[in-house]
């Protein structure tokens, strides 16, 4: 049963990672349309 829920924690971890960098991934397209196409190397 320990293991279980250690590895449920473990895969939620992934999932958190995951949804954070497609989350920047998305803000950062967002940014270059708005930047007209000429991006920011900080991706903000």
């Amino acid at each position: 049963m320990h293991n279980y829920w250690r590895s449920l924690n473990m895969l939620h971890t992934e999932i958190c990672n995951l949804s954070a960098h497609f989350e920047a991934g998305r803000l950062y397209e967002d940014g270059l349309q708005k930047g007209g196409g000429k991006g920011n190397r900080y991706g903000i």
